[in-house]
């Protein structure tokens, strides 16, 4: 694979030309999810040949790594321990807490692209 190298007004221009900023008006909120519409979805089902879930979900990396500085904290805030009633009548709970550092390569990039500012936008 060859090293080619641009110069600095051929970026600012991929800039320009890979930009959505107000493709879909000044209050979108959407961004490219715009482009997701009626058609696009009937289409997509339209390609569907059997009825399997696949899941893309990957495990919560919780253990430290040099790709994943800034692991998962799972911290289990009630565990269901408590006697059925001691907070309300005939039941008991469980509950979690994640802390996830979304920025890294480890754990899905929750926020995508909107880092990315380019003169301002």
């Amino acid at each position: 694979m060859a090293n080619t190298k641009i110069t600095e007004s051929e970026l600012d221009q991929i800039a320009i030309d890979v930009s959505n900023w107000g493709r879909w008006g000044s209050d979108d909120e959407r961004g490219a999810l715009n482009l997701i519409n009626d058609v696009k979805r009937a289409q997509a089902a339209s390609l569907v040949q059997e009825g399997l879930t696949i899941s893309c979900a990957l495990p919560m990396p919780v253990t430290p790594a040099p790709d994943n500085p800034d692991p998962v904290a799972h911290y289990m805030l009630a565990t269901g321990d408590l006697p059925p009633g001691a907070i309300f009548p005939g039941m008991a709970f469980t509950a979690d807490y994640f802390a996830v550092a979304c920025h890294g390569f480890a754990t899905t990039h929750l926020d995508a692209l909107c880092h990315i500012i380019f003169e301002g936008k």
